[in-house]
């Protein structure tokens, strides 16, 4: 029985995993903002070193910065070096030959996501050969729509993991354990009454009569009295068993959750499968990250409570008071406290340049969500083994009971969720346009609209499933039709937050930087070529527009178009095409000095590259102007 409640609650936490739609994740949260020495650079001498500046901080594995000769051999020297957080180089060797080289980097985003790419210079006389290709050098940079479908997937596991570990010790300390001490004891008050005032009744109706009579009333009161109270330490063995199977189930999913987690970590930043990426060297890289220590850190967690799990003892001893010692309350409350930070510590907070602020309501924002989550599930899955032993009149009482208790605590939980929400989307967002018109901002809108849909629920708890059972409680009678619709609102409220937790997930993976204030950058590939864009300042209004045009596999300016336009189109607003004026500049370079983007929305920008009479290469990018 256990082992099954244990994969039922192993399942829930799976369950809310296929739903997550691999979102339309930006493949670099950190943007390139200068390399030393330049695209195509022709130098008379070796540089010193290569370097790379990002606009945001990186992590530095997974092959970093590498330069490669025209045969493909590395030529740095040493390790990678770090300048600042936001940039990365590699030293040279003074006597570095002539020739075509070739940059490769490959970088983690602070927020856990790949970047990668490269550029190429020549030193000297090249003598004609050409550098090794980026493209070639690199390798396939994407790990393809599953392994993201996947990540995604493993992340919504962990968070409802997490909830039930976290909420649901908060629900046994801080709701049941209160309930059923006190229901406990005034059914056994009520019984006590109800034996004595049997008695006196026995006593009256036999007055004159033999003095068994008397005795046969007392103790059959009696007995029922103390059947009553054999129930409890029933009932509270029972929640016990069904509230370890779910908890040792979600600690179980997390172990899961986390270690593959970390393996496809590993495949999405270096462009491989699951399979590719179980290698000892590629696993160690993602360990040295920011995220790899927090997702292994929350493994053992995960196992360690497992453990302390498994031995708890009765939840029915001292009088109803949680049964730990001192240690294993201490390790209870140092995994437990982990959990709840680990998901501001591996995500956007922690990457954050206000992190010290992020940090704390992000954790506080994760623990009441787990403490609504995690309360409602033990609710459904435990609850019932509990009550299912009791009387009509004590079940509607404990039901009552629990259900007061809880109300209070998810009261607290709404408030710090409205509170630290609001903050932290006015952190993160740099306009209130930034909520419908940016894919990271239109996630928050998602999940309040989950959460408003959840108060609803809570407010219908309080108006008509508690006085149901209050009065049920007061008639001595079965929960009934108020039980019934009280555990149909409580699983409605368990998919609401899978919901919930699924728009999380999300939120990690946007980037909550692409928001207001220009200038806008992006690229895209154009057949051989690739096509890097910047739009200044993106802002309602004129625009200049810089084009540039890269062989993919060179690094080189790609100029082989006879002529490049560019239109712009916004579908919302049913403005456009805009045919707008396409300048050469240089080699591969082209400007629009003033493109009218106005007024703000989501911009789309065709390039059309004619090649030649029966070639034209095209591609799109869209700019947000704000």
């Amino acid at each position: 029985m256990r082992l099954r409640l244990a994969l039922t609650a192993a399942l829930l936490v799976l369950a809310g995993a296929p739903g997550l739609a691999a979102p339309d994740r930006a493949a670099a949260h950190a943007v390139v903002e200068d390399t030393e020495p330049r695209r195509s650079a022709a130098l008379d001498a070796p540089p010193e070193q290569v370097s790379i500046r990002f606009n945001e901080a990186i992590e530095a594995q997974f092959g970093a910065l590498r330069v490669f000769d025209v045969d493909g051999d590395e030529v740095q020297v040493g390790e990678p070096l770090r300048p600042s957080g936001e940039e990365i180089a590699v030293a040279l060797p003074d006597d570095l030959p002539d020739g075509a080289y070739t940059a490769t980097y490959r970088v983690v985003s602070a927020d856990s996501h790949p970047v990668a790419g490269g550029f190429t210079f020549t030193v000297g006389e090249s003598g004609g050969a050409s550098a090794a290709g980026v493209a070639d050098l690199l390798g396939d940079q994407s790990a393809g729509p599953v392994t993201d479908a996947a990540f995604g997937a493993l992340r919504v596991v962990s968070y409802f993991a997490i909830a039930l570990l976290a909420g649901g010790a908060l629900f046994l300390v801080a709701v049941w354990l209160p309930a059923l001490r006190a229901t406990r004891d005034r059914s056994r008050r009520s019984g006590e009454h109800f034996a004595g005032t049997s008695t006196s009744i026995g006593e009256q109706r036999v007055a004159g009569a033999t003095g068994a009579s008397t005795a046969t009333g007392a103790v059959e009161a009696t007995g029922a009295a103390e059947a009553t109270g054999a129930a409890w330490p029933a009932a509270a063995a029972a929640l016990q068993r069904r509230a370890t199977a779910v908890m040792v189930g979600a600690a179980a999913a997390g172990i899961v959750a986390s270690a593959a987690g970390i393996v496809v970590q590993g495949a999405t930043v270096s462009g491989t499968s699951f399979w590719g990426a179980l290698d000892a060297g590629l696993l160690g890289d993602v360990l040295d990250t920011r995220f790899g220590e927090v997702w292994a850190l929350r493994l053992v967690a995960f196992g360690v409570l497992a453990v302390l799990l498994v031995g708890l003892p009765p939840l029915g001893d001292r009088g109803g008071r949680f049964p730990v010692g001192p240690w294993r309350a201490v390790a209870f409350a140092a995994t437990l406290g982990f959990l709840v930070v680990s998901p501001a510590l591996g995500g956007h907070a922690g990457a954050d340049g206000d992190s010290l602020a992020l940090v704390p309501l992000d954790t506080f924002h994760v623990a009441a969500m787990c403490a609504w989550i995690g309360g409602i599930a033990l609710i459904v899955l435990a609850l019932p083994a509990a009550t299912r032993g009791l009387a009509g009149g004590d079940r509607s009482r404990l039901l009552a009971a629990v259900l007061v208790r809880f109300s209070t605590v998810a009261l607290a939980a709404v408030a710090v969720l409205l509170a630290t929400g609001i903050v932290q989307s006015l952190l993160y967002l740099e306009s209130v346009d930034a909520l419908w018109e940016t894919a990271f901002g239109r996630a928050i809108l998602v999940k309040a609209a989950i959460f408003a849909a959840l108060i609803g629920f809570g407010v219908y708890h309080r108006r008509r499933s508690l006085p149901a059972l209050r009065t049920a409680a007061a008639r001595g009678s079965k929960p009934g039709h108020a039980g019934v619709a009280l555990r149909r609102a409580l699983r409605g409220e368990l998919v609401l937050f899978a919901g919930v937790l699924v728009a999380t997930a999300a939120l990690v993976s946007y980037s909550p930087s692409a928001t207001a204030g220009g200038p806008f950058g992006a690229s895209v590939d154009l057949g051989p070529a690739q096509l890097e864009v910047t739009v200044d300042p993106a802002t309602p209004g004129d625009n200049e527009i810089h084009l540039y045009l890269f062989d993919s596999q060179t690094g080189a300016q790609y100029d082989r178009p006879r002529e490049l336009g560019l239109t712009a189109t916004e579908e919302e607003l049913d403005i456009g095409p805009l045919e707008l004026d396409v300048r050469k500049a240089g080699p591969g370079h082209y400007v629009v000095p003033k493109a009218p983007l106005a007024p703000a929305g989501d911009w789309t920008l065709e390039a059309r590259a004619l090649i030649s009479d029966f070639e034209e290469l095209r591609g799109e990018i869209e700019v947000p102007v704000r």
